[in-house]
């Protein structure tokens, strides 16, 4: 597995944020920050994906790792929705609804989307 130190360092200092308070937040010491910014030691994926998620970036920005499995479902049913044709006319009338008709569109494209799935 594959780790970019010198990204997660850049987005450490972008998010002014002491080792000390990422270590805090991911669950480990100062040290193994000071170790994982200098490259001799790899953070454990689970360690990636909790940095990604603390400073809002994605696994790709500092590491090789695969996407989470939830992210390839929600992706593969956005596909799935894209491919029908009610899509197109959606896109095309959305600058037209009201916000109240726009949240009602949604949850309607939700329940027929989980009823699919059902």
């Amino acid at each position: 597995m594959k780790f970019d130190y010198r990204v997660f360092k850049f987005w450490r200092e972008q998010r002014k944020m002491a080792q000390e308070e990422v270590g805090r937040a991911v669950g480990v010491s100062k040290q193994t920050v000071s170790k994982w910014e200098s490259g001799s030691v790899v953070p454990r994926e689970s360690k990636i994906r909790a940095i990604a998620n603390l400073f809002g970036i994605s696994v790709y920005d500092i590491s090789d790792l695969p996407p989470e499995p939830e992210i390839v479902n929600r992706s593969n049913r956005l596909m799935k929705a894209l491919e029908d044709p009610m899509f197109d006319i959606v896109i095309r009338a959305w600058d037209q609804l009201s916000g109240a008709n726009k949240g009602e569109l949604i949850e309607f494209i939700q329940s027929k989307l989980n009823k699919r799935e059902g």
